[in-house]
């Protein structure tokens, strides 16, 4: 009996042995970095994870507005504009402009300034007169929105995109009243791809065949194309430094 016992001993030990799981390996030589990084530059995410893995390095990334970040609140911090301060290490990933998009099925492909001005200030509420005014327009692809009253989709007071934006579109005064709010870039792909009758601002990167960047003449470039910057309070490491090359290149690649 009791040799029997033992037996039974050996097979639960090594069976319990078999269920064990271990916990995963972490390289003991793995850099943890600590970023900031602006809401509106999430479309970096996929390239910035990419580009950890092949440098060595995990990235710890909280999203801040660029105006709020402070230079010791991470090891570095990701703006969209030139911050206000700068640290003793500073490198300029790129740049990104802010575009005005609507509906594919719009077949407006081009605006004046002063008509994106009227749109955005409400003086404007229906396509019809702007498509009249389409030289390129087919009629058949007017008729389809013509009819269809203006749905405007802007940012909450203070999003950086609408920031830059008010500047420039309202001349001083507030969007018309009916304008719906889109919390964040991702929701205003969303609400535009949506609907035939929507226009509102993005940045070019966002960009998807999911909605139609119109080109505005006049859009003063210098004030609506702005560099993505990097900067930290001390030199980084090489692994870092290897991880912002990468990045760099996958963004110019990206808008190329």
């Amino acid at each position: 009996m009791p040799k029997f016992h033992s037996w039974i001993g050996v097979i639960l030990l090594i069976f319990l042995a078999g269920c064990t799981t271990s916990a995963p390996s972490v390289p003991v030589d793995m850099e943890i970095v600590t970023i900031q990084r602006s809401p509106v530059l999430g479309w970096m995410g996929s390239a910035m994870n990419q580009c950890a893995f092949d440098s060595g390095i995990q990235l710890l990334v909280e999203e801040q507005i660029s105006r709020e970040m402070k230079l010791e609140g991470a090891d570095l911090s990701i703006s969209w504009g030139e911050p206000e301060t700068l640290g003793a290490f500073t490198i300029t990933l790129g740049m990104d402009s802010l575009v005005v998009i609507v509906h594919p099925d719009n077949p407006l492909v081009e605006l004046t300034l002063e008509q994106v001005q009227n749109l955005f200030a409400g003086e404007v509420r229906s396509w019809q007169p702007l498509l009249q005014e389409c030289e390129t327009c087919t009629s058949a692809s007017i008729e389809a929105v013509a009819n269809l009253q203006v749905n405007m989709w802007i940012y909450p007071d203070g999003h950086e995109f609408q920031v830059v934006g008010d500047d420039i579109l309202l001349k001083g005064s507030k969007p018309y009243p009916t304008a719906h709010l889109a919390a964040s870039p991702e929701m205003m792909l969303d609400q535009v791809a949506g609907d035939s009758s929507a226009i509102g601002l993005i940045s070019a990167s966002w960009l998807n065949d999911r909605v139609k960047a119109v080109s505005v003449r006049g859009f003063p470039e210098n004030a609506t194309r702005l560099p993505i910057v990097v900067t930290s309070m001390s030199e980084p490491s090489e692994k870092v430094k290897t991880w912002l090359y990468c990045l760099q290149g996958a963004i110019a690649t990206t808008q190329n």
